[in-house]
């Protein structure tokens, strides 16, 4: 099965965020009190070219996060969406990419002490120029683990969430898609994003509280909004 369908939100793209959420134009940007510039221990702006420009949760633990609205960021509309399906949205991450920024690290959303190792998944849509942000996925050309479970040509992100990342020589492509509308991506095996944009680029990624079994079960889950 494929890893991203496409699917059909009750809200057209440009109205899935609150109206008054406004994006930075830059990186440097700090108008959206919510994407905070991110500085050096000196207090000077950094050049932030790529992804994981702001992580923000509406529910569950976050230490150091601080809680606003949902309100604030996405259109109630589409919240009100999720929970007709009792599917509540527990976090978005807004990944930013400058024009000409590298390929994104290729990685798969989970770790050694993270759950759902098989059956992560998101739905993601990306701002800027259309049919310039791609989404990639591959598979590994060894799939041997060690006695933990970890992939042996793996080496963990340099993050507190220690997630694999993977060297390209390690991996062969499968599959890629535009994310210019909301679409369900699977993320539980290793995936990268890349830009063409002349323009800023941002792209939102909606987590959820559904912890599902497999991503067939996701998909079915889905499938009366997945444009056919």
């Amino acid at each position: 099965m494929r890893p991203y369908f496409k699917i059909n939100l009750p809200l057209p793209t440009e109205q899935l965020l609150a109206s008054t959420f406004i994006l930075p134009k830059t990186e440097y940007d700090d108008s959206n009190p919510y994407i905070p510039v991110e500085k050096d221990v000196h207090g000077n702006a950094l050049n932030c070219a790529t992804h994981n420009k702001w992580i923000h949760r509406f529910s569950g633990p976050a230490p150091g996060a601080t809680h606003v609205p949902i309100g604030d960021v996405l259109n109630l509309e589409l919240v009100d969406f999720f929970n007709k399906r009792d599917i509540n949205i527990g976090s978005i991450f807004i990944f930013y990419a400058c024009p000409g920024s590298q390929p994104g690290g290729i990685h798969s959303d989970w770790g050694n002490v993270t759950q759902g190792k098989h059956a992560n998944f998101a739905i993601n849509w990306a701002v800027g120029e259309p049919g310039k942000h791609c989404m990639i996925w591959y598979e590994l050309k060894n799939s041997a683990v060690d006695a933990k479970g970890w992939p042996v040509d793996a080496e963990p992100a340099a993050l507190a969430y220690p997630i694999p990342t993977w060297k390209k020589r390690y991996v062969k492509e499968i599959d890629r898609c535009f994310l210019n509308d909301p679409t369900l991506i699977r993320t539980d095996i290793p995936h990268n994003a890349e830009n063409y944009s002349t323009v800023p680029r941002w792209c939102f990624s909606l987590r959820t509280n559904y912890v599902p079994r497999s991503w067939e079960e996701v998909v079915d889950r889905f499938k009366d909004v997945i444009e056919t």
